[in-house]
């Protein structure tokens, strides 16, 4: 049972980069949560879904908060109106959908603005997170291994509030994107915002009880923070006076915010300890990134080109070659997507003497060098985490791209085979024998 964020949240992704904003783009790389992509192109999201029918789940009336109440499987339609997204959204809104677990509303005129909202229990928390988590580390934050730990235990152990204040301590203070405790709302609430391109993307995420409740908000750029968090704040105050003290999501309800989708990597495999043999790798499983739309929207994901590398090796410790590679990609928007947005790249180093040894995946997020080039200069021993790990190792990499509409798609993995990219030590430098007089 995987979560995703929503819509919202997937928007977020491709609000990432802003074109890149260069507070990203000059970001210290750290181990964040590590990343296992498949092997094979990868389309993130859907451009046509379908919305879980109805008839299948009870619709419930207001919902009572009497702790003593027994358990009710929620249908998140019921803890919003139409009119109520409309009054959001600041536009006419579709008829909210039941989708993936959560309840989604799209505006009529262009179906580019979302509102979704969600309510999961507190052990199932972790699910939801790890979709915002990806979110922020897309926008540039770097969340370590131990922090991802820390989440992860505190939602497994139903610490509804010991999540959220977690979330709020990790985003404190960040340059990245607005970040703020919301004060009134449940027993812990987070308010997270950001400007990229035509859009504002942001999210309120609320702690009550044993339960936790988020609304995403997908809104034009031109809406000022401050009007967006406290439509939201409105809204999920409405949200908590219907929100049942317990319930389920049923067993037809996947616990997610979004459309079902592909997922970054499948079954997790068994973690490959990283060469220091220090660092656990994190579950990689990643959340489903799907923005719903009309059913007569053909978007379609980004398309890549082959990259391009200005040297298929270069070196670390010394001056015997260039420390540096720069990896060129075009990425388009086949149609109807609304622009390239957001283009970054995942990689990790692979020991040349087949050990099986291997780093952890990083990311950083790519330049756009005008129109539909994206580019990342690696610089050996400032970018690439543990890249003294072997004495010569093959760089392995994988593109992810989002366009305005929310869809992404993965490239093939590049480095090994195809494009075959390799950082090596620099030898020693020989010892001269001074001759004998």
């Amino acid at each position: 049972m995987r979560a995703l964020l929503l819509t919202a949240a997937i928007s977020s992704i491709l609000l990432q980069a802003c074109k890149a904003s260069e507070a990203v783009l000059t970001a210290t790389p750290s181990s964040g949560p590590a990343l296992n992509p498949p092997a094979t192109p990868l389309i993130i999201g859907t451009a046509t879904v379908t919305p879980e029918p109805s008839a299948t789940v009870t619709r419930l009336p207001t919902a009572t908060t009497d702790p003593s109440a027994t358990a009710v499987v929620l249908d998140p339609c019921t803890l919003v109106t139409q009119a109520e997204a409309a009054s959001v959204l600041g536009e006419p809104v579709s008829d909210g959908a039941l989708l993936g677990g959560g309840c989604v509303f799209v505006d009529t005129a262009a179906a580019q603005h979302i509102v979704s909202v969600y309510a999961v229990p507190a052990n199932s928390a972790y699910d939801v997170l790890t979709g915002h988590m990806f979110l922020l580390t897309a926008f540039g934050l770097q969340i370590n291994t131990l922090q991802n730990g820390e989440i992860k235990s505190l939602a497994l152990a139903g610490d509804s509030v010991g999540v959220v204040d977690r979330l709020i301590y990790i985003t404190d203070g960040n340059t990245l994107f607005a970040s703020q405790r919301v004060n009134g709302l449940g027993d812990s609430a987070i308010w997270i915002s950001r400007v990229a391109g035509t859009v504002r993307q942001s999210f309120l995420i609320v702690a009550r009880g044993q339960s936790v409740a988020g609304i995403d908000l997908v809104v034009t750029s031109l809406r000022a923070e401050e009007s967006a968090r406290d439509s939201a704040k409105a809204m999920m105050e409405t949200i908590l006076s219907r929100l049942p003290a317990k319930f389920t999501l049923g067993s037809t309800q996947p616990v997610s915010t979004a459309p079902p989708s592909p997922t970054l990597s499948g079954t997790p495999p068994t973690p490959t300890p990283s060469p220091s043999g220090t660092q656990p790798t994190v579950d990689p499983t990643l959340t489903p990134l799907t923005l719903p739309s009309t059913p007569t929207a053909q978007i379609k994901p980004p398309a890549f080109s082959v990259p391009v590398v200005s040297t298929d090796q270069f070196f670390y410790g010394g001056a015997c070659g260039t420390p540096v590679v720069t990896i060129t990609a075009t990425v388009v928007d086949p149609g109807n997507g609304g622009g390239i947005v957001s283009v970054s790249i995942f990689f990790r180093l692979v020991d040349s003497l087949a050990t099986g040894q291997v780093t952890e995946w990083t990311s950083l997020p790519m330049r756009n060098e005008g129109g539909p080039v994206w580019s990342r200069a690696f610089f050996s021993e400032r970018d690439i985490p543990g890249y003294n790990s072997f004495l010569s190792a093959s760089l392995e990499y994988f593109i992810v791209a989002f366009n305005a509409a929310g869809l992404g798609a993965e490239s093939p993995h590049y480095g090994l085979q195809t494009n075959k990219l390799t950082l090596s030590a620099c030898p020693a430098p020989t010892p001269t024998q001074t001759p004998q007089s």
